[in-house]
């Protein structure tokens, strides 16, 4: 389990706090190094103390940003919380889908868009492009 730096808490309760009032496009910048897998994996920890998140999508672009993030939600919430869906892995049942929009693009009709409550998308200046907004569009 991870133990929050001020900054990294102050960070997660924010974006808590503003989901809890019914915003669901949110915006958290971090500098590089800040640990906003961390953060990533904390704030999954707190959604999931509300009765309305089921299942949460965190969606990234290259192999080893997903391998290290499944990796650091697994080690907090525990290995049977997260799958992988990127080229020829495909999802499980389990709470959080780290996942590849390339995969995922290619895969939608195979997502009922209601299966998630939560889609997180790493490096967000990506969602402009063509394959993340359809993508997004369509969870």
């Amino acid at each position: 389990m991870f133990t929050p730096r001020p900054y990294q808490n102050a960070a997660v309760e924010r974006v808590v706090s503003k989901y809890q009032s019914g915003k669901r496009k949110l915006l958290l910048h971090l500098p590089t190094g800040a640990g906003k897998t961390v953060i990533a994996a904390l704030l999954i920890e707190k959604l999931f103390s509300m009765p309305e998140v089921r299942r949460v999508l965190f969606v990234a672009h290259r192999k080893e940003i997903i391998d290290q993030t499944a990796e650091k939600i697994a080690l907090h919430l525990g290995e049977g919380a997260v799958t992988i869906e990127q080229a020829e892995r495909k999802a499980g049942p389990e709470r959080v889908v780290v996942a590849s929009v390339q995969s995922l693009a290619q895969r939608l009709s195979s997502f009922d868009p209601s299966e998630f409550s939560v889609v997180i998308a790493d490096e967000c200046h990506h969602v402009y492009a063509k394959t993340w907004a359809d993508t997004i569009a369509h969870f």
